[in-house]
C-alpha cells in the first residue's frame, strides 16, 4: 500500500535567526519548533491512529518533530483517486516492473524444482497439466496467459495495493500506489503476487489456504522464508467482498507486510523538510538474522538525483513483536543523527509513544552504540527509527534482539551482593594504581570488570566516561578525615558520585515514572525515579529537571549538574547516583534517614540501598527485583 506522507515536516516560518541554542531551562517555544501539516497522514494496513511524538532539540536542531497533534493513519489510502489514469497507463507506470516480473517468470519456469516448489503456495493437488503448459509458455516468453491488469482507484479494491478477481478474471492496480511506486520494486512484488492468485484459480479447483500469492511471488523472486514467515502466510486471511461497478466481487488482495518490510519517507532538511520520495525498502531481517536494516551510502544516499547527498532525512517503519518487562538491545550505527520510537500496534494515546534512547536527535552512534528497550506491553509495535545525513559519508546500521541470561559483563555472575558492595566501596578503588594510605589502607583496586561497569555506566549517563568520585556504602561522609568508615556514627554513602561538571546533562538509565523531587536548594534536586526494573534510581544535584509524575524513557534527559560548594566555599560539584531496592523506605531522602540522620551508617544504608553499578550491571542483563 502506497503510504502517503509528503511534507511531514512542515516549518511555520522559514527564520535562521529565531533558531537560538537550547536553553535546558525553557520549554520549546512555537518559534523554533516546525509544525506538522495536520492534514498529511501516513497510511498502512490496520485501523488505528497514532499521534507523531515531539523531538526534544538539540543546540544544532533547526528543524525537529512538532508538538502539534497530527496523526499517523493506519487505516484505507485517503489520497484523491479522482486525477484521471487510463487503463493504458499501466504500461508507463508498471513496464520495468513488467519486464522484471517476466524474466523472473521465466527463470523461474527453468527451475528443475518448478513443480516441487508449487507444492508450497499451492499444495499437492493442483492441476499438472496446466502447470506445464504454464511452464513451457513462460519459458518461452509466451505471457498471454498472464490475466489482463487493469488500474482503479485503491478504494475500489478495499484499500488494497492490488487485487485479483476470479470472477473478471483480472488482476487490479491501486492508481495511488502506482502513482507513488512507479519506479519501485514494490509495483513487481505485487503484480507477482497477484498474478500468483491468478494461478492458484487456475491450477486448483479451491482456493488454498492462505496468502498464497505472496508465498508464489516470494519463491518466483528467490527469497527465503523462514519457517514463522511461512507459517504466518498460510494462516493470513487474504480475501475481501468489494462492490465493484455496482455489484458485489471476492478478491483476493495485496497488502503492505508490515510485519516483514520497512517503509521509508525522505525529505530535504535543507529544504523545510520537503517530502521527496517513498519507497519499500525491503525484509527488516537482516542477513545476519537479526531484526534491523544494513544501510551504507558512502559519499552519496539512497537515491542519487532523487535525495541529495548531504541534508537528507529518512523515517523508517516496520512492525516488530515485543514481550512485556523483557529487555531487548537496540545496536546502532549512524553517521550523522538517529532517534528510535515505538508504538503498540492498535494504541490510540499520544502516552503509549515509549523512546528508546530518548526522543531526540542523537550523534552518539559513529561508532556504534547499544541502548535497551524494555516493552510496557505486549506483542505488535510499530518500530520508528529516523536518520538524519549532514554531510560526507553516510551510513545507518540498526538491529535488535532479546537480552537473555548474563549477557553483559557475564564473569560479575558470581559476585555476592556483600562483594558487589565492597568492590564499590571506595572511588580511589577506580583510580588504577592509586592508594590512600591516609584514609583506607592498601585500599585494593576494584576488578577491571567492575570498572568497566562504572565507564559504561558513565557513558550512559552522560555520553561519556567521567571519573568515579565517591564510592558506595564504605566510603564515608561527614566523618573526619582517617576516620572509620565502620563507625557508627559516620554517614556511609549511599551511592557513588561523578566527576561531572556544571551543566552536565544526565540521562535517565531506565525509564519510568518520576516518584517524587527533592529540592535542597544551593545542592540541587534529588529527582527520584520509580524504574521498569523494580528499583528508584535517583538522580541528585541537578537542576532544570523532570518534575513529579512525568515519564521518563531510557536515556532521555532527566537534568543537568548543578554548581555546589562546601562548607569551606570550595568548588565541589559533582553528581550523585543512589539506588533504593525494594521494599522501599519512604524515610530515605538522597540515602539520609530524615528522621534520624544519624541513623544513616553503614549497616541502615546497605539495607535500604544497593550499589548503583551492580543495579547497572543487572539492569543490563535483564535481573529485575
Amino acid at each position: 500500500m502506497g503510504i502517503n506522507v509528503s511534507n511531514f515536516f512542515t516549518p511555520e516560518f522559514n527564520n535562521e535567526s529565531a533558531i537560538a541554542p537550547w536553553n535546558a531551562s525553557l520549554e520549546p517555544t512555537k518559534a523554533i519548533i516546525p509544525q506538522l501539516d495536520a492534514n498529511r497522514v501516513l497510511t498502512g494496513g490496520v485501523g488505528q491512529e497514532v499521534n507523531i511524538p515531539t523531538l526534544t532539540p538539540e543546540s544544532y536542531d533547526n528543524i525537529i518533530l512538532p508538538d502539534a497533534s497530527p496523526t499517523l493513519m493506519a487505516s484505507a489510502l485517503t489520497t484523491d483517486s479522482n486525477s484521471s489514469l487510463p487503463d493504458s497507463s499501466v504500461d508507463l507506470l508498471t513496464g520495468q516492473a513488467m519486464s522484471e516480473v517476466y524474466g523472473d517468470l521465466s527463470k523461474f519456469a527453468a527451475d528443475p524444482d518448478f513443480a516441487a516448489k508449487l507444492n508450497v503456495p499451492f499444495g499437492e493437488n493442483w492441476d499438472a497439466a496446466g502447470a506445464k503448459a504454464l511452464a513451457e509458455a513462460w519459458f518461452q516468453g509466451d505471457f498471454s496467459d498472464i490475466p489482463p491488469v487493469k488500474v482503479v482507484s485503491s478504494a475500489e479494491i478495499g484499500g488494497a495495493n492490488g487485487a485479483f478477481a476470479a470472477a473478471t478474471d483480472t488482476i487490479y492496480l491501486s492508481k495511488e500506489f502506482l502513482t507513488e511506486n512507479a519506479a519501485n520494486p514494490a509495483v513487481a512484488d505485487v503484480l507477482l503476487e497477484e498474478i500468483g492468485h491468478s494461478v492458484d484459480a487456475r491450477l486448483n479447483v479451491t482456493d488454498s489456504p492462505g496468502d498464497e500469492g505472496a508465498i508464489f511471488a516470494a519463491i518466483v523472486q528467490g527469497k527465503e522464508l523462514s519457517q514463522g514467515e511461512l507459517q504466518g502466510l498460510k494462516s493470513k486471511d487474504d480475501t475481501a467482498s468489494v462492490l465493484f461497478n455496482g455489484q458485489a466481487m471476492s478478491i483476493e488482495k495485496a497488502e503492505y507486510d508490515w510485519g516483514n518490510r520497512w517503509y521509508v519517507q525522505a525529505f530535504d532538511t535543507a529544504n523545510s523538510y520537503k517530502s521527496l520520495t517513498q519507497y519499500d525498502l525491503g525484509s527488516n531481517t537482516r542477513n545476519d538474522g537479526k531484526k534491523g536494516l544494513v544501510q551504507d551510502w558512502g559519499y552519496s544516499s539512497p537515491k542519487p538525483g532523487i535525495i541529495p547527498n548531504d541534508s537528507f532525512a529518512l523515517a523508517f517503519w516496520t512492525q516488530a513483536d515485543f514481550q512485556q518487562g523483557q529487555t531487548y538491545n537496540f545496536n546502532v550505527r549512524a553517521d550523522d543523527n538517529y532517534a528510535l520510537g515505538a508504538f503498540p500496534v492498535g494504541g490510540n494515546d499520544a502516552k503509549q509513544w515509549e523512546f528508546i534512547g530518548g526522543w531526540k536527535w542523537n550523534g552518539d552512534a559513529f561508532g556504534g552504540k547499544t541502548v535497551q528497550f524494555t516493552p510496557k506491553n505486549n506483542g505488535k509495535y510499530w518500530v520508528l527509527a529516523y536518520y538524519r545525513e549532514i554531510a560526507n559519508t553516510a551510513y545507518f546500521d540498526i538491529s535488535w534482539e532479546k537480552v537473555n541470561g548474563s549477557s553483559y559483563i557475564s564473569g560479575l555472575s558470581s559476585l555476592t551482593d556483600d562483594q558487589w558492595d565492597r568492590q564499590s566501596g571506595d572511588g580511589n578503588q577506580f583510580n588504577d594504581n592509586n592508594r590512600d594510605s591516609g584514609r583506607i589502607t592498601e585500599i585494593d583496586e576494584s576488578l577491571p570488570d567492575v570498572k568497566q561497569v562504572s565507564k559504561d555506566l558513565s557513558t550512559a549517563l552522560f555520553g561519556k566516561i567521567l571519573s568515579l568520585d565517591t564510592g558506595y556504602a564504605y566510603d564515608y561522609t561527614n566523618g573526619n578525615p582517617g576516620g572509620d568508615p565502620y563507625n557508627g556514627s559516620t554517614k556511609a554513602h549511599a551511592g557513588i558520585d561523578y566527576r561531572a561538571g556544571v551543566g552536565q546533562e544526565v540521562s535517565a538509565i531506565v525509564g519510568g515514572k518520576v516518584k517524587k523531587v527533592t529540592d535542597y536548594g544551593s545542592i540541587g534536586k534529588f529527582v527520584t525515579v520509580e524504574s521498569f526494573d523494580g528499583r528508584r534510581w535517583i538522580y541528585g544535584h541537578i537542576q532544570n529537571s523532570k518534575q513529579e509524575n512525568q515519564d521518563v524513557s531510557q536515556g532521555e534527559k532527566i537534568g543537568t549538574v548543578v554548581y555546589q560548594v562546601d562548607n569551606q566555599g570550595t568548588n565541589n560539584t559533582h553528581f550523585h547516583l543512589e539506588v533504593d531496592s525494594p521494599p522501599f523506605n519512604d524515610s530515605i531522602i538522597g540515602g539520609i534517614n530524615r528522621f534520624n540522620r544519624d541513623q544513616s551508617n553503614l549497616s541502615f544504608v546497605r539495607q535500604n540501598t544497593m550499589s548503583p553499578l551492580q543495579a547497572y550491571w543487572k539492569y543490563r542483563n535483564n535481573i529485575k527485583e
